[in-house]
């Protein structure tokens, strides 16, 4: 198997990853989550839906496929990986 590395962009709480062809963001609305879709926007999917306050400071893991957040209002740091496990 060969191992690749993505390449991304962040805007804000929003996250592309090329390589992939998917990109991550954070909702800070009545019901806060982490989301994911494909560059197209299809197979939109939250991957976050609990133990979420204030999500914010998206980082990606290319090598671990890991989607970290820090929360602002809970103090943490925590992650799952780019499938929401």
């Amino acid at each position: 198997m060969q191992q690749s590395r993505g390449k991304g962009v962040w805007l804000h709480n929003m996250g592309v990853v090329y390589h992939y062809r998917i990109m991550f963001w954070t909702d800070w609305g009545s019901n806060p989550k982490i989301e994911r879709a494909n560059l197209d926007g299809s197979d939109r999917v939250a991957i976050v839906t609990a133990h979420l306050d204030r999500p914010h400071g998206l980082a990606l893991d290319f090598e671990l496929e890991r989607v970290y957040w820090c929360d602002a209002n809970r103090d943490v740091i925590e992650y799952v990986d780019i499938n929401g496990r």
